[in-house]
């Protein structure tokens, strides 16, 4: 009978174990039930604004993939040290330009340039989408510059900035151009009336 006790002790506390589910589990399920009701809205309502957002949606990948090649091909450069090809940083300056002057060119109407220099960019109305788009392109050139500039640093020969020169040189443009990054995206937020 010692032994039936010991399996009977066993399988009572099994069975509050299982008869009592976890408050995540029961949370689980309601999250589930929640996205069963609610996800083709979200799905029809994700397909609407990417539809609507297409042309934003394509330049802003085409300007991410830009600054990422145009990044980490420096960066080798860098890595390279006295070894660089100067033709390839310049190459890398070139082909930032123009994808910014293009860039500014194809959407002159909205005077999207202006926001660089903290004035209004030439937009009818503003709504959370024009914001984003004022903000990213914002941000995208003004990283385009900061490459550029880098470029500019790394191109210097040895003779003019020192290697530890150029390190210092090249951290205090980035934290310049945080800031001045910061500064511009917040005049659009905060600076709207």
């Amino acid at each position: 009978m010692a032994g039936g006790d010991r399996h009977g002790h066993a399988e009572e506390g099994s069975e509050e174990q299982a008869g009592t589910p976890a408050p995540a589990l029961s949370e689980l399920k309601a999250v589930v039930g929640w996205l069963q009701k609610g996800l083709p809205f979200i799905l029809i309502l994700l397909a609407k604004v990417c539809f609507q957002h297409k042309l934003g949606i394509a330049v802003c990948i085409g300007m991410a993939s830009t600054f990422a090649y145009a990044n980490s091909t420096l960066r080798e450069q860098v890595a390279l040290k006295e070894k660089r090809s100067v033709l390839v940083v310049f190459w890398i300056l070139a082909f930032l330009t123009g994808n910014t002057l293009y860039l500014l060119y194809t959407f002159s109407s909205q005077q999207l340039y202006n926001s660089l220099i903290f004035l209004k960019p030439n937009i009818e109305r503003l709504d959370f989408f024009d914001l984003m788009w004022i903000v990213g392109i914002t941000d995208f050139v003004l990283k385009y510059l900061t490459i550029a500039l880098k470029c500019l640093i790394v191109a210097l020969p040895k003779i003019i900035l020192a290697v530890k020169s150029k390190v210092r040189a090249s951290s205090l443009l980035d934290a310049w151009m945080c800031i001045f990054d910061n500064l511009v995206s917040l005049q659009h937020v905060y600076g709207r009336k």
